[in-house]
């Protein structure tokens, strides 16, 4: 589940919610290609209240991801419900969209913002919010992805539980590779981990990878390919 809480406060430490006074900015969560997100939607006054448009009747919300500009975003077409409070919405972030995936360019990961807009009863929009956040897309299959080359070996390997460093060993290569290609494989419900090869830590015994966070149970995998 995503919660999002955006202050009218132009300044975020005039800004109190939960209860907690002078809070600080915190980073957008970073995003997956092909997630679909459970999401609540709250608009707070900056005085620890909800907004009156927050689920106030005839007004709706608009989301949507684009890239760092001006440019027009990817607009969702998912419905945006009232919550059973009516102090904010619910509804899905869906990064399956082949327009959402193509803001990647090829890459495995961009910085895009995720915008916010509210609709009132008179059909007036107010953008609420751009927030810069990380997709990734590392290990999604997508057609832009090239033929695995012939040669190239791919692997799994099993994350213990609390941990935030994997090392792979025992794979007796032939030779070094030239590149891996690291994708940690999540359970239902776990972790959105990302993990990055740490310089110089590839030899023919293996290669070591540190996650952006730790692992909750054990069974996250670790699948990679090794391209020489």
């Amino acid at each position: 589940m995503l919660a999002l809480y955006i202050s009218e406060a132009l300044n975020c430490s005039n800004s109190r919610v939960f209860s907690a006074e002078n809070p600080s900015p915190v980073p957008m969560s970073e995003l997956v290609v092909n997630d679909l997100l459970d999401t609540q939607l709250f608009l707070v006054d900056g005085q620890g209240g909800y907004s009156a448009l927050s689920g106030a009747d005839g007004v709706t919300v608009k989301v949507g991801i684009g890239n760092l500009t001006s440019a027009e975003p990817v607009w969702m077409s998912q419905v945006w419900n009232q919550n059973e409070d009516n102090n904010g919405w619910g509804g899905v972030v869906s990064l399956q969209d082949s327009d959402v995936i193509a803001l990647l360019a090829g890459r495995s990961s961009a910085t895009l913002s995720f915008r916010v807009k509210i609709v009132d009863a008179n059909n007036h929009e107010q953008t609420f919010a751009l927030l810069p956040f990380k997709l990734w897309g590392i290990g999604i299959s997508t057609d832009a992805v090239p033929d695995i080359p012939e040669d190239s070996m791919d692997g799994e390997f099993s994350i213990p539980n609390a941990a935030d460093t994997v090392t792979v060993t025992g794979l007796n290569l032939t030779a070094v590779p030239r590149r891996v290609f690291p994708v940690v494989r999540k359970p239902v419900g776990g972790y959105n981990l990302f993990p990055t090869v740490v310089q110089d830590s590839i030899t023919t015994d293996g290669f070591q990878v540190q996650l952006s966070g730790q692992t909750d149970s054990n069974q996250y995998k670790l699948e990679y390919l090794l391209i020489f």
